[in-house]
C-alpha cells in the first residue's frame, strides 16, 4: 500500500503505534466517536482474498447498530467511500458493510457472541482493540433472540 493511502489518526496513534488505511481509520473513529462497544481491526491480508482489513464492532441495541452504520457511512461518504454493498440493515442485529478493503461487522452483543467471527479470523493480526472473550471451543451459545434474515431459527413459525 502506498504511503499516501495510509493515515494515523490521533486515537490511534495514542494507543498504538501502527497505521491503518485510511478508510479503516475513518471506520475506527466513526465507531468510537458513536460509543460503539468491543472495536476490534484485523488484518486479513493473505487469510482472505476478498478484503484487507477486518473491523468488528457492537452496538448495544438494534438502534444503536443501526446508528453505528449510518455514522459510518456518512463519515465515509465525507470523503468519497462509498460502500459496495450494506447487508442486514433492516434486521440490525448483524449488518455487514462492504467497502471491498474493509468489511465493516456491527452486531448486537448476543449475535456476535453467538457467530464468533473472532474465532473464525484467530490467525489474522489485531491492529486495533482486543479480541472479545468467548465461550471455550466447542462450548454451546445460546441462539440470539434476533437472527438476520434468511438464517432460520429452528421454529416452525407454525
Amino acid at each position: 500500500m502506498r504511503e499516501s493511502n495510509k493515515i494515523r489518526t490521533e486515537k490511534d496513534a495514542k494507543r498504538l503505534d501502527l497505521e491503518l488505511s485510511a478508510d479503516a481509520a475513518l471506520i475506527a473513529d466513526a465507531v468510537e466517536d458513536l460509543k460503539g462497544i468491543d472495536l476490534l481491526v484485523l488484518n486479513v491480508r493473505g487469510l482472505a482474498s476478498f478484503t484487507d482489513f477486518l473491523v468488528i464492532c457492537n452496538g448495544s441495541s438494534d438502534r444503536h447498530v443501526k446508528a453505528l452504520v449510518d455514522g459510518i457511512k456518512v463519515k465515509l461518504r465525507a470523503a468519497n467511500v462509498t460502500p459496495l454493498h450494506t447487508e442486514g440493515y433492516e434486521e440490525g442485529a448483524w449488518v455487514l458493510i462492504d467497502f471491498v478493503d474493509c468489511l465493516v461487522n456491527v452486531f448486537t452483543h448476543e449475535t456476535r457472541r453467538f457467530y464468533q467471527l473472532e474465532r473464525v479470523w484467530r490467525d489474522a493480526p489485531v491492529l486495533l482493540g482486543e479480541r472479545a472473550e468467548l465461550p471455550p471451543e466447542g462450548q454451546a451459545v445460546e441462539e440470539p433472540a434476533t437472527e438476520p434474515e434468511g438464517i432460520p431459527t429452528g421454529s416452525s413459525g407454525a
